[in-house]
């Protein structure tokens, strides 16, 4: 399933995000962490590097190394990321 960021010009966000530029929606997962209902989309960045770099990234603090092994998170710039359903929309 495939989706695109709004905008033109293909620049990158301070989020990560890159305008008018496609993304493979690989995953979706839900789950409950720290007595919250998280909803995450997984994408990829078919260039294989540039991420989301906000809540729920890669590097974020809010992966436990349950979840990370749980999701297979890796911390790397592999175009692979998780984006808050919220943020997503």
């Amino acid at each position: 399933m495939m989706t695109s960021s709004h905008g033109k010009g293909e620049k990158e966000s301070q989020s990560g995000i890159i305008s008018g530029h496609g993304y493979s929606l690989i995953g979706v997962y839900e789950f409950m962490h720290q007595g919250q209902n998280v909803r995450l989309c997984r994408l990829r960045n078919p260039w294989g590097r540039g991420e989301w770099k906000g809540e729920w990234s890669d590097n974020s603090s809010k992966w436990t190394p349950e979840l990370r092994a749980r999701f297979g998170i890796k911390q790397e710039d592999d175009g692979e990321f998780s984006m808050p359903y919220e943020s997503y929309l």
